[in-house]
């Protein structure tokens, strides 16, 4: 990279219009780990009027990748999509942070401890020439959540045509594009898309892993030609399956950034627990394509905890203490895992939880 990109130029030149909306510079509260700042550094990092080196290398790896940004850019800038290729500089010249560094380094024991924490559910789900649907769980779910991985098979089980198979031999890559290791990730993507060939239909209840699959892994010339589809998206015309539920009140909905901003998927997870839920659902002051991003996206919870616990305060904080029985109910594993984890007292519960519970 030697010219500056036209979306290097237009945030290099912009007067910050979008820095609002970063949750990053929000709880940090400095102008480097702005959309701007971040892009700044990268656009002088091109022009070489920047040495690269750890201290400029570590505001690139700030980015929760949940683009807020985009949806103020009079422009439409990508900016994660930027500094991904800041962050292949920085791994190339080993000035990444020690943690991203971790990351791309630990990939292949990441996924062999993935594939032995749902080691026994394996049993009769292997692809053959008779199945019509899989399930891809992605390696949160499988090494935080295996529980959830057997009850995603119920669910499948339970509103498909025969039995899903169980894909969980692959990461889909996202950590290692977090990392900065694009050819890691290409080679992952077209292992995938190998894993995959000749299905139907594909479930993917990680909205990281279904952004990966259906939009980063085709940006790069690797096309999966089955139907992806989100959890949400695939039991939507199987509602009759379910038995509605309470939860003691109404449950605020918490829009996953890669599935609704990045996919467009908003309504799906809202319909299917509008009729699985008896007390309906309630909507944080900052929903659909302006919700707040929980703070596990873009490597961060592994580059800088702190800051993606704060991201995850910061989204409760719009609803303030929780008000006796209500509950917040999202479609990620992640989501999940941070929000349940700041110690806010709010119950947190994924869409597959209640979808579980609910089988007749």
């Amino acid at each position: 990279m030697s010219t500056p990109s036209k979306a290097l130029r237009y945030c290099a030149f912009c007067p910050k219009l979008c820095r609002f909306a970063c949750p990053v510079s929000a709880v940090q509260a400095r102008e480097t780990v702005t959309p701007w700042g971040k892009q700044t550094i990268l656009h002088e990092l091109v022009r070489q009027t920047l040495a690269l080196d750890e201290s400029a290398a570590r505001p690139l790896y700030a980015c929760l990748e949940c683009h807020a940004c985009r949806t103020y850019c009079d422009h439409g800038i990508d900016v994660p999509a930027s500094l991904r290729q800041g962050r292949a500089l920085a791994l190339r010249h080993q000035v990444a942070p020690r943690a991203a560094a971790a990351l791309a380094a630990g990939f292949a024991d990441r996924q062999r401890r993935m594939q032995g924490a749902v080691a026994g559910l394996t049993s009769g789900r292997a692809v053959g020439p008779e199945t019509k649907v899989a399930l891809f769980p992605g390696c949160a779910a499988c090494l935080e959540r295996p529980a959830d991985v057997a009850a995603t098979l119920r669910v499948l089980d339970a509103c498909g045509d025969g039995p899903p198979a169980l894909v969980a031999d692959y990461c889909c890559g996202l950590p290692l594009l977090q990392a900065g290791d694009e050819a890691g990730f290409l080679a992952t993507a077209r292992r995938v898309r190998r894993a995959l060939s000749g299905l139907e239909t594909i479930v993917v209840p990680d909205p990281g892993c279904l952004h990966a699959m259906r939009v980063l892994y085709v940006e790069r010339g690797v096309k999966i030609e089955a139907r992806l589809l989100h959890l949400s998206e695939f039991v939507l015309p199987a509602l009759g399956r379910f038995r509605r539920l309470s939860l003691g009140g109404p449950a605020f909905y918490h829009d996953p950034c890669h599935l609704g901003r990045d996919l467009g998927v908003y309504d799906a997870p809202r319909d299917v627990l509008a009729r699985v839920l008896v007390d309906g659902l309630a909507e944080f002051p900052r929903h659909r394509e302006r919700a707040d991003c929980c703070g596990g996206g873009g490597g961060v919870p592994d580059t800088d905890p702190e800051t993606a616990r704060a991201a995850a305060r910061r989204r409760l904080e719009e609803l303030g203490p929780p008000d006796g029985a209500a509950s917040i109910v999202t479609a990620c594993p992640t989501c999940r895992r941070l929000l349940a984890g700041t110690g806010s007292g709010w119950q947190v519960r994924d869409l597959v939880e209640i979808l579980g519970e609910a089988l007749l």
